[in-house]
């Protein structure tokens, strides 16, 4: 039998999910993308001039996360309890990751993806005046939610052998820019995201 997307029903037509009868739980999301890049980038680093469009794109994926039911129309509205967006700049590319949190009926994971990938864009709008090139590449989860119905939600790390992109945006977050001190923290490792 092959098995439904979950927005539609058995006819094949679009439907919200009910997640009514779920009880609310802790529910958490990580997920990360990567901008890639010929521009020079070394104006990205602490207190540098170009560190505002870290600012930005920062703040673009919190707003990003908080929209995603306005621009994903089958999403629920949600009430956010955590909404973290951090960067890291090495040669030719900028790693973005996005933690979400919430107490809810349903995961957050759509809203961890907008955040990165809002975040993302947020990136090329400073860069496609000096490389109309630059793309987008590697957007995954690499954290989601599994149910237990003893402990209630549990934020699990997706594995896969085969998923490239998983394996390179989890190594691309070997440092995080802290954008509202201005700084590029180094000492952030791919450990902190799989606990």
């Amino acid at each position: 039998m092959t098995e439904q997307f979950s927005h539609t029903d058995d006819a094949g037509k679009l439907k919200m999910v009910n997640v009514g009868g779920k009880r609310p739980s802790k529910r958490q999301a990580l997920a990360s993308c990567v901008v890639s890049t010929s521009a020079d980038l070394s104006t990205l680093g602490p207190n540098r001039a170009g560190i505002e469009p870290m600012h930005a794109a920062r703040l673009a994926g919190i707003q990003g996360a908080k929209q995603t039911p306005n621009l994903i129309p089958l999403c629920h509205p949600l009430n956010l309890d955590q909404i973290q967006v951090d960067l890291s700049v090495k040669t030719g590319q900028i790693g973005i990751s996005a933690t979400v949190g919430a107490t809810h009926r349903t995961g957050v994971e759509m809203e961890a993806l907008t955040a990165c990938a809002v975040a993302a864009l947020s990136i090329l709008s400073s860069l496609l005046k000096v490389d109309p090139s630059a793309r987008i590449d590697d957007l995954v989860l690499l954290k989601r939610p599994v149910a237990n119905q003893a402990t209630g939600v549990d934020s699990l790390p997706i594995t896969s052998n085969s998923n490239q992109g998983v394996r390179f945006s989890t190594a691309m977050m070997t440092g995080a820019v802290n954008a509202r001190a201005g700084s590029v923290n180094l000492s952030q490792r791919k450990s902190d995201f799989d606990e």
